[in-house]
């Protein structure tokens, strides 16, 4: 009998990455577990506090497997999961975070008899590609499909010496029914709220890492303050680099244009921003020594959920989340002058910045969305069962 004959019955792996953890990884898991079409859909993860949202009625397996503890204790516990899960779901496919956690995919599947399909997204392509990645190299060897989130990754994989057949592209999406354009009188009260009225709104979402370039936005301040004197740069997120950027504010002078808001994990909240803002804007660039770059960036596509224009850094797979000149722009991510002009640009006209808005959420609403990436990663599924 073909896999098209009936839904899946899907194992989703993850280490620590699952609601009501919001960062980037486990946006991706939450949203795959809620939307990925099956007849049952396990999640098997690490992290003790996880739960699926109340919206969806599907139920989360939890185990201590990935947790610390000694060697005959963690191999009781994969015995005991594997008798539960072939009792409870008996799978067809495993589907596994990346190749950080290949390894027990892999096992499972084996004792299992199913599948392993794996998720790269690339940083930990650029961090593990020497000889210190063996176990997760050959965790990606022995899956039997990678799915890479976008074509930068696919090509960081193909350099490694995977073979191309064995990898498919799927670029990440967002919820159009959580991120949305708001009224103009909402999103003006909101601004009144936050003490913004009658102000130009720059924003970035990310952790305060230089590689996100929120220092490149701030050093391009001071000339688009001097045309845009009321604008105001609201940074959303924590992170190692977040002194340096505060002290590189104040050492131009324009500390009180840059607000820091900290991490915001409410979806209602974060889509208020990204309504309020004029422009989303995150000038990633690759840090190649780091080991670090942009794969793809969902926070573009938040945004542009949101109806707002974007400009993206031209690194690393930004290029795939933003079409540009069509949902947004991008920029020389080490060229302060670029920015700055880039931003003006679109300061200055503001029905060429709706209409990119306008169009990236026409993206999402038709394709760059988690129902569509759930259809897809299942199509992807039934592929490797029907070979």
């Amino acid at each position: 009998m073909r896999s098209s004959d009936r839904k899946l019955r899907i194992l989703l792996i993850t280490d620590q990455h699952f609601f009501p953890s919001r960062e980037g990884l486990s946006t991706v898991m939450t949203e795959l577990a809620m939307y990925l079409p099956a007849q049952r859909l396990i999640c098997l993860t690490g992290l003790k506090t996880a739960y699926f949202p109340p919206t969806n009625d599907r139920s989360v397996s939890i185990t201590s497997l990935f947790d610390e503890g000694n060697k005959w204790g963690k191999i009781i516990e994969l015995i005991r999961m594997v008798l539960s899960l072939k009792l409870r779901l008996n799978p067809d496919i495993i589907i596994v975070d990346s190749c950080w956690s290949g390894n027990i995919a892999l096992m499972l599947g084996k004792l299992l008899c199913v599948p392993t399909v794996m998720l790269a997204h690339g940083n930990e392509i650029l961090q593990l590609r020497d000889k210190t990645w063996q176990k997760q190299y050959l965790s990606l060897k022995n899956a039997a499909k990678i799915v890479a989130i976008s074509n930068y990754t696919k090509d960081l994989l193909v350099d490694t010496g995977l073979p191309e057949e064995q990898i498919k592209v799927l670029h990440l999406g967002a919820d159009p029914d959580v991120f949305y354009p708001m009224t103009f009188q909402e999103v003006e009260k909101k601004k009144e709220d936050l003490g913004l009225r009658e102000k130009l709104v720059l924003m970035t979402v990310g952790n305060l890492f230089l590689r996100k370039g929120q220092d490149m936005v701030i050093k391009a301040l001071p000339g688009i303050l001097k045309k845009f004197p009321d604008l105001v740069y609201l940074l959303v997120g924590k992170g190692r680099d977040e002194n340096y950027l505060r002290e590189l504010a104040a050492s131009l002078g324009i500390e009180e244009n840059v607000r820091f808001l900290g991490v915001i994990e409410d979806w209602n909240r974060l889509r208020e921003l990204y309504n309020i803002c004029d422009i989303y804007i995150m000038t990633s660039r690759l840090q190649l020594k780091e080991g670090s770059v942009e794969n793809f960036g969902i926070a573009f596509v938040e945004a542009n959920a949101c109806g707002r224009p974007v400009i993206g850094g031209r690194s690393g797979g930004v290029p795939e989340a933003i079409i540009d000149g069509k949902t947004g722009l991008l920029v020389d991510p080490e060229n302060v002058g670029d920015i700055q002009k880039t931003i003006i640009s679109l300061l200055e006209n503001p029905s060429w910045a709706a209409k990119l808005g306008q169009n990236g959420r026409r993206r999402v609403e038709t394709d760059l969305n988690w129902k569509k990436v759930g259809e897809k990663l299942e199509s992807i599924c039934r592929e490797v069962l029907d070979s």
